[in-house]
């Protein structure tokens, strides 16, 4: 199954090491600690590492060192604990207690405080990019690089780089994604920093995958899984089993779907991350459906419907719901299987995200209108899918530029985008307007489409038009196949008729001498002899027509094979058919690679007899098969 990948983890603000023996070091540092700053200052350290392991923990334990930080009247205290309590609601899907904390640092925050600012762009963009609003998330991200760069914080650069990369890679620009995730590498191996590294690596593989790469996109996150089990990063172990459950779903690999979706559900409710929970608890459902268990799949699609609208995070009740769409759709249940698609593709705003499993489900919304006959609803959610495939298509064909463009020397880079940040603030301003225009444009444009839309008559007209252009094409990709089968089929022809045009010329060109011969047996008057070149000649003659009707049959087939209307049924040996076409594959295959040879060994059931088929379409049907067997053992150089 195809559904779309959940990206894995948006990285915290600050990132550390999170191990165990860590969080012990920081705790003998706090009861050793001689004043209460310096121990909400050790305290901020350890709930970020915390956060990554129990989000409910450090929330309570972040309340608790905020009231001694408001006694004290510690400045620098009460901001780092606002933003880590933003960070910790917002991966806990809280998002309208992470709003408030962002809200208070920002009018809490000193003028002169530059860091203050930075680090709320960077929780703003987070708490944006959780939620899937990517552009937003993205300008956070940009005006926090910015300050990052002029102030010269290379510390704050690592996880701004990986978080923008993250939000370019869920609005499909692959290249622009890579290139910050290489940034965010280079500054996250040289701080030996293995907790970004580890996140760098999960982002970088969903990319991969993205790009349709799905070997480097499990290595890379097999490869961050024992990163995170070495270091105990609960939190990123969750996403490389979640991720890896959904890489197999996309691979088809039902199974490795179920047991990894397994490993993640435990896990999940461990470190307090009950919508990526939920997530996977649809990843399981969905691979029992295909399995054919549906009885199961049905069960926990409902646990996970169940615990995902108490989290209410967009993209996993999307994935929820969707998921819960295939299982009903799995049955052909088509009428039960609308609602949920609906409001699983409802819960990220309406917006077309550039994602496979997006793409999949307005695909499957299409077709469960078209069999329960809303045809206007099911060409518009097609197109919908359609360009979302367009787009991820479009993704893939840059990919090979994109990897080319990172080995440019990265210093050359930085300094062009030193000069293009110098227009940042007058871009800024004018997107903002070109945002507002457009606004007024599209709801112009709303406007316009309902009223049209109205008039019964027209809307039934723009569908039949549809539904005329869609038998076109069609018919055209239909004819389009027939003359791609008749190229391959064209340089087998000319092999196979070769050897027939040999015979007739050979026999022909003996046949000239024995008549010479009989000649002279005349003129000597060897009536025996001239009796027996008579009786040869006949033998090759036979042979002429035989080899004749043999080259006959041949163009017959490929005139045949090359008319655009439908043939007519006939009698036809199956057996000679196949053996034809074998030839011919084989000939066509020979004719493209001139080192390549094959033995084929055919085992042919003679009591078949004839068959009333179309000879064309069979023989185009076993052109195609025998040529991708021929490929596949070339290829493979068996």
């Amino acid at each position: 199954m195809r559904k779309f990948l959940i990206l894995g983890f948006l990285v915290m603000s600050v990132a550390t090491y999170s191990q165990q023996q860590k969080i012990d070091s920081i705790s003998n540092l706090i009861k050793n600690a001689p004043a209460d700053t310096g121990r909400i200052s050790l305290y901020v350290k350890k709930i970020e590492l915390l956060a990554r392991r129990n989000l409910d923990t450090a929330i309570l334990l972040s309340y608790e060192q905020l009231k001694l930080a408001e006694s004290l009247r510690f400045y620098n205290g009460i901001k780092a604990l606002h933003l880590q309590l933003a960070s910790s609601y917002t991966f806990a899907g809280k998002f309208d207690s992470a709003a408030a904390q962002i809200h208070f640092v920002e009018k809490f925050l000193r003028s002169s405080d530059s860091i203050g600012f930075v680090s709320v762009h960077i929780s703003t963009g987070m708490f944006y990019g959780v939620q899937g609003k990517y552009d937003s998330s993205i300008q956070q991200y940009q005006q926090a690089e910015a300050l990052a760069v002029r102030l010269k914080y290379p510390w704050l650069l690592q996880n701004i780089y990986a978080n923008a990369a993250i939000g370019f890679q869920q609005l499909a620009n692959l290249p622009k994604a890579l290139e910050y995730q290489q940034k965010a590498m280079q500054l996250a191996v040289n701080a030996k920093n293995s907790n970004l590294e580890a996140n760098v690596l999960l982002n970088m593989a969903n990319t991969y995958s993205m790009m349709g790469d799905t070997l480097k996109a499990e290595q890379m996150l097999l490869r961050t899984g024992d990163i995170a089990v070495k270091n105990q990063y609960r939190q990123i172990e969750l996403y490389v089993y979640s991720n890896l459950a959904t890489l197999y779903d996309i691979s088809g690999m039902a199974e490795k779907t179920y047991t990894y979706a397994l490993k993640a559900i435990p896990l999940g409710r461990q470190v307090g991350d009950l919508g990526i929970t939920a997530a996977n608890l649809a990843k399981a459902a969905n691979a029992q459906a295909f399995l054919g268990h549906y009885e199961m799949a049905e069960s926990l699609s409902k646990q996970a419907i169940a615990l995902v609208d108490s989290v209410g995070h967009p993209n996993n009740v999307a994935e929820v719901y969707c998921g819960a769409g295939i299982v009903r759709f799995l049955q052909n249940k088509f009428s039960e299987a609308i609602p949920f698609f609906e409001k699983g593709l409802h819960a990220i705003g309406g917006e077309l995200v550039y994602d496979r499993a997006f793409g999949d489900s307005y695909k499957r919304l299409s077709i469960a209108y078209e069999k329960t006959g809303n045809y206007l609803l099911a060409l518009k959610n097609f197109k919908s899918g359609a360009e979302i495939s367009d787009s991820m298509t479009r993704s893939q064909n840059v990919r090979k530029a994109t990897e080319l463009s990172m080995n440019y020397d990265f210093q050359k880079r930085q300094e062009i985008q030193a000069a293009e940040k110098a227009k940042s603030e007058q871009l800024a301003r004018t997107k903002q307007v070109a945002l507002i225009i457009g606004l007024l444009l599209v709801l112009i444009l709303a406007i316009v489409l309902f009223n049209g839309y109205r008039n019964k008559h027209k809307a039934n007209q723009l569908l039949e038009n549809a539904m005329t252009d869609l038998q076109s094409a069609q018919a055209q990709l239909v004819q389009n196949e027939k003359m791609a089968s008749l190229g391959e089929l064209t340089a087998g022809i000319a092999h196979e008729i070769q050897n027939p045009l040999n015979f007739v010329n050979n026999f022909s060109e003996l046949n000239r001498e024995m008549i010479s011969d009989l000649n002279n047996a005349l003129q000597k008057g060897d009536i025996e002899e001239a009796r027996q070149i008579t009786s040869d000649l006949e033998g090759n003659e036979e042979k002429v027509m035989h080899h004749g009707k043999r080259a006959d049959a041949i163009v017959k087939n490929m005139l045949q094979h090359s008319r655009g209307a439908a043939g007519q049924r006939e009698p036809i040996n199956v057996n000679s058919l196949a053996d034809e076409y074998i030839k011919l594959a084989l000939n066509g295959q020979r004719s493209k690679d001139k080192g390549f040879n094959a033995t084929v060994e055919t085992n042919f059931d003679n009591s078949i007899g004839t068959v009333l088929i179309i000879p064309s379409e069979i023989g185009r049907v076993l052109l195609n098969l025998l040529n991708n067997a021929f490929y596949a053992v070339s290829a493979k150089n068996f």
